[in-house]
């Protein structure tokens, strides 16, 4: 599926996703996007500063993370 632009659309993850995906705490999740571990996280336009994460970094984190 694209999206308008006719680009591929791009699957996003919560925090609380990430989180869960990753077995780790949402705090944990929310610090790795403050160290640029996840490069394309973007901060929603919500007053409460929410963050999405591309699926594509989670997985390449994940990958990463297998090989060291």
């Amino acid at each position: 599926m694209s999206d308008l632009t006719g680009s591929p659309a791009r699957e996003w993850l919560t925090v609380a996703q990430a989180a869960r995906r990753l077995e780790v705490d949402e705090r944990t999740i929310r610090r790795w996007i403050g160290d640029s571990r996840f490069p394309n996280a973007e901060r929603t336009s919500s007053p409460r500063g929410h963050y999405r994460i591309p699926l594509s970094d989670i997985e390449q984190f994940e990958k990463d993370r297998k090989v060291n």
